[in-house]
């Protein structure tokens, strides 16, 4: 999660650590190309969680409501979490824990 998956995200929020150019449409392409790298990520966690509730060995840890957070990112890109079948599975289930839900309460306040 923190090698890999939490970097992918990282030209997309941050996209002059990743170019020279202060020119707008450089920064979008900088973030555009970042989509490809996130799909990349999403897809690979989303075939680790077949059959699977859990992010780690199927058990309940903290990688997952760490998964959770960071894929909700996925709102912001064209493919959404929304469209990997087990990924959808998942967030749902987390959406359903009484922490997240807490969390979530206090994000929206």
């Amino acid at each position: 999660m923190t090698g890999d998956y939490h970097p992918a995200f990282w030209p997309m929020f941050g996209p002059k650590k990743y170019t020279t150019s202060e020119d707008e449409a450089d920064l979008e392409k900088v973030k555009e190309a970042s989509y490809k790298a996130i799909d990349k990520v999403v897809s690979h966690l989303d075939s680790l969680l077949e059959g699977k509730d859990h992010v780690y060995k199927d058990k309940k840890t903290v990688l997952d409501p760490y998964a959770f957070i960071l894929t909700r990112w996925t709102t912001m890109t064209p493919k959404s979490w929304k469209e990997y079948p087990n990924l959808v599975k998942f967030m749902e289930r987390m959406e359903k824990d009484e922490a997240v839900q807490k969390v979530l309460e206090l994000h929206d306040k």
